[in-house]
């Protein structure tokens, strides 16, 4: 599994792929942030990443469907299958080189509330639980940032509800 999830992910790398990926993703994020954030004044780095969702909505899909294509563009699905190793090791190590793509962006976007606080007062708290709610792949309510207030009450199906959306 360990040898897969190296070449998938250097795969990523050796393309154009997956720079191009994270590239889009921190621009876009960028924009909205700027423009949301710093420009508009909003203390929640949830718009912004509400308005960037629509991204993961086509690269995941598209991401996940190269994997397999490639396999049969270069005529080794043939190969994998035959191999000494499990069919579930293959796909968990194909899992995980995307997730790890995938995971790269939003540890970047993890510093902007860092950045935000320095313009003012922010919730560090609901800006990371924005943060984690967008990587498990659901969009943010204006709610939910209410929910993720620290002053507000949050009761146990909330975190209950997340673990469940975080898997």
């Amino acid at each position: 599994m360990l040898a897969i999830y190296k070449k998938e992910l250097r795969s990523y790398f050796h393309s154009f792929v997956g720079p191009l990926f994270i590239g889009v993703t921190l621009f876009l994020f960028g924009i909205y942030f700027t423009a949301y954030d710093l420009f508009m004044g909003y203390p929640y780095i949830g718009y912004a990443l509400s308005a960037v969702i629509f991204l993961f909505f086509f690269s995941v899909p598209l991401l996940s469907m190269r994997i397999l294509a490639e396999e049969r563009k270069q005529k080794t699905d043939q190969f994998l299958l035959t191999a000494p190793i499990r069919v579930s090791d293959i796909v968990l190590g194909k899992f995980y080189a995307l997730s790890t793509l995938l995971f790269i962006p939003v540890a970047i976007i993890g510093i902007y509330p860092l950045v935000l606080s320095a313009f003012g007062e922010i919730s560090l708290t609901e800006s990371y639980f924005s943060i984690v709610k967008v990587n498990s792949g659901r969009s943010i309510t204006k709610a939910e940032v209410t929910l993720a207030n620290p002053y507000a009450e949050v009761t146990l199906a909330n975190f209950t509800s997340l673990a469940y959306f975080m898997l």
